[in-house]
């Protein structure tokens, strides 16, 4: 059924995309914490990962720096959401400092 996905990419690429790209956002406010800790945990438990992946793939929508710059720049909007709780900010934060430490780490 998953055969696209035999190296465990499918998860992250639909979690994180669905909290920090061009959907429509969640009327509850729990419900958008909720995407948004959900991506923001795949990114510091996997975002080494991730990221090199997003090397590998031959599609310019799935490529670095493209995805990753779009997370970057919707990670920083949030970190300023009045609306998000100071745990979820500090989370976003802290996944921010994860991101531009895997993007200068050479695989």
């Amino acid at each position: 059924m998953y055969d696209r996905y035999t190296d465990c990419f499918k998860c992250p690429s639909v979690d994180i995309n669905l909290a920090l790209e061009n959907h429509p956002v969640p009327k509850s406010v729990m419900l958008k914490e909720t995407r948004v800790l959900v991506a923001t945990l795949w990114i510091l438990h996997a975002g080494q990962a991730i990221y090199e992946n997003l090397l590998k793939v031959d599609e310019p929508q799935w490529s670095v720096p493209a995805k990753w710059a779009v997370w970057e720049a919707k990670l920083k909007e949030l970190e300023n959401e009045e609306a998000l709780s100071e745990e979820v900010k500090r989370v976003v934060g802290q996944t921010l400092e994860r991101m531009a430490a895997v993007a200068i780490t050479p695989s």
